[in-house]
């Protein structure tokens, strides 16, 4: 133990959130009923307000020394819920109020609007002033129908964003927001304010019943991920894990734009009975984690420590990994990152599937929405449709393209189903007859020159129309059909990513629905995770993992 010690006076005290500062100092914020509470000499409010004011204090990095401490709050109940910590000392502090004479300053909303109201607080390092401080509410608030903040996050920008829930079919939001009309009894909220106290968006999220958003995190690009609980049978989802409520109140995730202006990924997390989720964070490879409680036995576990449920109400935790998987194949054998952890061994699902020399594919064979590997082998396509990982009677065979053919594969009519394509010098076909299908559509095969020998071929849905388009990669610029018409013109696209020797990739990285590009470095995958097709600085604005080795080895694949 590096230290632990009491903090409170006389009365009742509690600790509801903490965050560490630059310098490794703990920073509290909680709720007091104490008179004595020990605060220090240059705090701003030295004394309790009402029956219960919140309270932020700073402690040096020992544990052994109070560096700032006050009390937070005017004549009623106030909560704090949530703190952080910006790198100059800063401090944010987030939650709930009843008083009507809560400390504003450079307030956005001077008033409360109701009966309960949230509130977000910026106070100077030492304790001694208020930056600002505003109420955070509309006319709602009330025993059972709360209005709070719940959650805070800082962006790489300066602004701050609170999330919480909200009785007010009046809380403030912006034009453009994801959602202006408040949906139920309660709904969640998320609102960006800027370093000066602005407000730059807010959103309310969720559905017809009752909502409530209970923690924020958010990506290193600055995407808002979301959890809470949710009463709706109408809550925004997207490409969900789990698309409907299973019980009374379930949990959910909720993955945001950073314009707060649109749901890049949505989903319901529960069972038969009462879940909520309480706490998340994003992993640096975008996978999610959420922890809450649940009181189903048939929450959805999986590769679980514990399957089933021990007591009325468990604690759960879940990840959600990212909407694509990497794996790389020295043929005959394929290594896929089936558990999003980048290893070896009992991480990946490893299994031997075709010749050395053969070029290995990936995709859905038979429109079931799994993906398969295979191997393509001059001109012949070897499919693994069972999905056991070898090549047996229960797999497929087809016969398009020649020996030389470059194998690349989409979406190429928008159906919603992969099909088969070639690259031959600077020339693609593509299956619209029904190769791959192995029933005729009567159509003829696309035929038509784009690049030239030596170019490597891509595919993806660069402008998410639904419909797959191709593309070349040349010694890190791109050349990409981006309107559809199979002719490089004056309505596509030119990108430069990468650069000579790498091997291009494609794939939906940030889960926004739409084709992103990426490179293979000699071990290291380079991915556009903000889809602005420039790679700026790689070591902080891209999504960077390490998976596979050198490219001269191994063959790199998106699956």
């Amino acid at each position: 133990m590096v230290y632990s010690t009491y903090f409170g006076g006389s009365g009742v005290d509690s600790g509801a959130a903490i965050a560490i500062d630059a310098a490794d100092e703990a920073i509290i914020a909680g709720n007091t009923t104490s008179t004595d509470l020990p605060v220090t000499a240059t705090a701003f409010q030295k004394r309790l307000a009402g029956q219960q004011n919140a309270f932020v204090a700073r402690l040096n990095s020992a544990g052994n020394a109070i560096l700032a401490a006050t009390y937070l709050g005017g004549n009623g109940t106030d909560a704090a819920a949530a703190v952080q910590a910006r790198a100059d000392g800063r401090i944010y502090v987030g939650g709930s109020t009843t008083s009507t004479n809560f400390p504003v300053a450079s307030p956005y909303q001077a008033h409360s609007g109701g009966g309960q109201d949230g509130f977000l607080t910026a106070i100077a390092p030492d304790g001694s002033s208020l930056v600002f401080s505003t109420y955070l509410g509309g006319s709602g608030g009330s025993a059972g129908l709360p209005e709070e903040v719940n959650g805070l996050a800082l962006d790489g920008s300066g602004d701050v964003i609170a999330a919480g829930t909200t009785s007010s079919a009046d809380f403030p939001v912006t034009a453009g927001a994801f959602q202006t009309i408040f949906g139920g009894q309660t709904d969640g909220f998320v609102t960006k304010f800027s370093a000066l106290g602005l407000m730059v968006e807010s959103t309310f999220l969720g559905g017809s019943g009752t909502d409530g958003v209970n923690a924020i995190a958010l990506d290193f690009h600055g995407y808002p991920h979301l959890t809470g609980y949710t009463g709706s049978t109408d809550f925004p989802t997207l490409r969900p894990a789990q698309s409907g409520n299973a019980g009374l109140m379930d949990a959910f995730v909720v993955k945001m734009s950073d314009a707060l202006d649109a749901l890049i990924f949505g989903t319901y997390l529960g069972g038969s009975l009462n879940d909520g989720g309480n706490a998340i964070a994003v992993d640096p490879e975008t996978g999610i984690i959420v922890a809450g409680e649940t009181g189903s036995p048939d929450f959805p576990a999986s590769g679980a420590l514990s399957a089933v449920q021990r007591g009325t109400v468990s604690g759960f935790v879940t990840k959600i990994g990212p909407s694509f998987h990497l794996g790389f194949a020295f043929t005959p054998v394929f290594f896929r990152d089936t558990w999003h952890m980048r290893g070896s061994g009992s991480t990946s699902a490893v299994s031997s599937f075709g010749l050395p020399g053969d070029i290995p594919v990936a995709g859905d064979w038979d429109g079931s929405g799994v993906n398969r590997i295979g191997v393509f082998r001059s001109g012949v396509w070897y499919l693994d449709i069972n999905n056991d990982g070898v090549f047996d009677t229960g797999d497929k065979v087809v016969n398009f393209g020649q020996a030389g053919d470059l194998p690349v594969l989409g979406d190429w009519d928008g159906t919603g189903r992969i099909k088969l394509g070639l690259f031959r010098s600077g020339t693609f076909i593509l299956d619209l007859s029904g190769h791959l299908a192995g029933a005729p559509t009567g159509n003829q095969d696309a035929s038509f020159s784009f690049g030239v020998a030596g170019d490597l071929h891509v595919a993806g849905d660069w402008n998410g129309s639904g419909t797959s388009k191709v593309g070349v990669f040349r010694a890190g610029s791109w050349l990409v059909d981006y309107n559809g018409d199979r002719v490089f013109n004056g309505y596509d696209q030119t990108w430069v990513y990468g650069e000579a020797g790498d091997i291009p990739v494609v794939g939906d990285w940030s889960g926004s629905g739409a084709s992103g590009i990426g490179v293979y470095r000699e071990g290291l995958w380079i991915l556009d995770y903000d889809d602005d097709h420039a790679m700026t600085s790689w070591t902080s604005n891209e999504l960077v993992m390490g998976y596979g080795g050198p490219s001269m080895i191994f063959v790199p694949f998106v699956w």
